[in-house]
């Protein structure tokens, strides 16, 4: 669990610093998806709460890893983004870039660098991998290439949809990987397969 101990807002966004709290110890919020009874652990970043884990819900046009189970119970499914869109369970929604870059925020991005392409802020990135502070834990579980649907990039690249388009054939997305510590930004088109993190809708936030 965080605990954000400060905060304000900048442009709608959240800034502050957070740490983990004194019942980190305690057990971990767990949610279970009723449709399949998979369970996802549950943090909470900068007033909001997501999965701490990559969806692994199947729909159609979601893909496991090089087709092996294994590797959607490790990783996660890949998916397109109009599968992504549609994916979360009730009560949770894929993350838009809005809450994309209040997370980033929250881990002290730069707000000047909130908009840009590429490669972001400076160690921001290394908070949200695995053994990071936040308990994010971003999986590196690579994506699937939509021309001729190979596979990619795992266990060097974790790579994230948002559920907010760049234009009609692109979304944004976000990209964590093993070679630096920054949050990588840009458009992808949608076919490619990337994975899911769930976020809380806010009436489930503001419900308990």
């Amino acid at each position: 669990m965080i605990r954000q101990l400060s905060s304000f807002a900048i442009h709608g966004l959240l800034l502050g610093s957070f740490a983990v709290s004194a019942t980190a110890q305690q057990t971990q919020p767990v949610f279970k998806d009723s449709r399949d009874g998979q369970t996802y652990p549950i943090i909470e970043v900068g007033g909001m709460r997501w999965f701490a884990r990559n969806l692994n819900y199947q729909t159609e046009n979601s893909y496991c890893y090089d087709e092996k189970p294994k590797h959607c119970e490790n990783h996660g499914r890949l998916y397109r983004w109009e599968a992504a869109l549609s994916a979360c369970p009730s009560g949770w929604h894929l993350s838009t870039e809005y809450e994309w870059q209040s997370l980033e925020v929250t881990v002290e991005m730069p707000f000047a660098e909130l908009e840009a392409r590429g490669d972001r802020g400076t160690k921001e990135g290394a908070r949200l991998k695995k053994g990071g502070d936040t308990g994010f834990n971003a999986q590196l579980s690579g994506w699937r290439r939509s021309e001729d649907g190979g596979y990619e990039a795992i266990n060097d690249n974790a790579a994230y949809w948002t559920s907010t388009e760049s234009d009609l054939n692109h979304a944004w997305h976000r990209d964590v990987d093993t070679g630096d510590d920054m949050i990588f930004r840009s458009r992808v088109v949608k076919p490619y397969g990337l994975s899911v993190r769930c976020v809380a809708n806010r009436s489930e936030e503001d419900g308990e």
